[in-house]
């Protein structure tokens, strides 16, 4: 059964699962009546309820409940399924309370009983109105999802900037200590790679990425004449260098996204026993990022060739490294450090 009935005004499609043409005419008899404006298509078949969902596309569904060879009940899980948005709004003469009530819990928006239709045109506009509602909502988180997509990929943005200006940076340190290039990079590499081993969080690994290759930045407020002296420093000349980690930390510290790296460069020339500077840190007082970034430094160090020595091989590094523990060096960390594969 195929019946379409037009209004001037489409404001509502009604897909309308009934199969008694008196109830069709008494149905929408009081739509009219109640001022709803609609265009109606009638079906009483499973295979074309399923075809008015998808080639109608109805903004509101009225069904019957039993029908002679499909039912209300399957009506609305089809609805389900198919992920129709519309309300569904059962009018029958044959359900009881309890089935109404359970076809409510399984997805119906409304019922009205056939004897009692005065209740249909209240019951339609409260379904469209809080249809309305629900899209609104959905429209607006949908553009919030937006937002906040476009946002994060901005973010994402600005910091892959702010990164490659970090890299910059860092190669600027390294041409103009001579002797390291490509040191900076090497460490944050090693640094990030062992510290994934040991548990570190993506978030974390990024911020101590940061601080390896930034580790030695405060060497930008040491003089040429102390930074590039080919010969050993005198007493006033190691005070200025030991000065880099303080001058690192107060050109870091007012940049709000570099301050949770800042352990590395302030802290990479503490010592397990307490000797090291600037704040003297000994054992565990040392930032666990900053234990781990030691090793890494001293490595790569010794395994490149620098204007003062040529290239370490690999087993005298791992006996210096080991001479460091419980000195220098964090014991546990050195242990942990020399087991890597990538070692090998």
């Amino acid at each position: 059964m195929h019946r379409s009935t037009e209004a001037t005004d489409k404001e509502l499609r009604i897909l309308m699962l009934e199969d008694l043409d008196t109830d069709v005419e008494l149905i929408q008899r009081e739509l009219q009546r109640g001022g709803i404006r609609f265009v109606a298509k009638v079906v009483d078949t499973e295979k074309d309820f399923y075809e008015g969902l998808h080639n109608f596309s109805p903004t509101l569904i009225l069904s019957d409940f039993s029908l002679p060879t499909f039912n209300g009940l399957s009506a609305l899980a089809i609805a389900i399924k198919e992920s129709v948005q519309s309300p569904f709004i059962f009018v029958s003469g044959t359900m009881g309370e309890e089935i109404a009530i359970e076809s409510l819990k399984k997805g119906a928006t409304d019922y009205v009983l056939k004897q009692r239709l005065s209740r249909l045109v209240p019951s339609v506009q409260r379904a469209m109105r809080e249809a309305e509602e629900r899209a609104e909502r959905q429209r607006s988180e949908e553009e919030n999802k937006k937002l906040h997509t476009d946002l994060e990929h901005s973010h994402a943005e600005l910091l892959h900037t702010y990164d490659t200006t970090l890299e910059g940076w860092s190669r600027f340190l390294d041409l103009r200590d001579k002797g390291t290039a490509g040191h900076s990079l090497r460490v944050k590499d090693l640094t990030i790679r062992f510290a994934r081993t040991l548990g570190f969080s993506e978030d974390e690994l990024l911020h101590i990425g940061r601080g390896a290759l930034l580790h030695d930045i405060g060497k930008m407020g040491i003089p040429d004449n102390v930074l590039l002296k080919p010969g050993p420093l005198d007493a006033e000349e190691q005070a200025i260098m030991h000065r880099h980690p303080v001058y690192a930390y107060e050109m870091l510290s007012p940049i709000a996204y570099l301050r949770p790296a800042l352990d590395i460069p302030y802290g990479h020339h503490e010592k397990w026993d307490g000797s090291g500077y600037p704040r003297g840190l000994k054992g565990e007082e040392i930032p666990l990022a900053v234990r781990i970034f030691s090793i890494v430094d001293i490595w790569d160090a010794l395994r490149s060739d620098r204007p003062y020595h040529t290239a370490w091989p690999k087993e005298k590094v791992c006996s210096y490294l080991h001479s460091l523990a419980g000195t220098h060096l964090d014991p546990t960390i050195v242990n942990a450090f020399l087991k890597m594969d990538f070692l090998m």
